[in-house]
């Protein structure tokens, strides 16, 4: 009973953080992933979350997060990250799983799409994603 209320505690302050500070462009990308293709969802925001590293580090400083992944720019933390999801295999790539590409990019919820630190245009996309990982 202890350790399901402490479960229960963290996944409320994890709901009411995501309340309070949105989610992102990993989120936005990761909804069609579960639903049509049953990729669990934190599985699917962090396989998409590499694919915006280097975008978004062009809006925010990501210094300190370098320093956790011992890298020292975007693209090292980019290749890092990658290399994590692979080590803990639960990495795929997202244009290899999805049927339909159309479907993949027309499905992104653009409310979160919009809290995005990089603001991301429809026609930046695909090419977010081809990039060989």
């Amino acid at each position: 009973p202890e350790l399901r209320k402490k479960i229960m505690q963290g996944a409320y302050l994890a709901g009411k953080a995501i309340d309070t500070a949105k989610t992102t462009a990993p989120h936005a990308f990761s909804y069609y992933l579960t639903t049509q293709h049953q990729i669990p969802h934190g599985q699917a925001v962090a396989i998409n979350l590499g694919f915006f590293i280097e975008c978004n580090a062009t809006q925010k400083d990501l210094s300190k997060i370098y320093e956790v992944f011992q890298v020292a720019d975007a693209p090292g933390l980019k290749s890092r990250w990658f290399e994590l999801l692979k080590e803990i295999d639960i990495y795929l790539h997202p244009l290899e799983v999805v049927k339909d590409k159309t479907a993949f990019f027309d499905a992104v919820n653009t409310e979160r799409l919009g809290n995005n630190p990089y603001p991301l245009k429809r026609a930046e996309f695909e090419g977010l994603f081809a990039a060989d990982n």
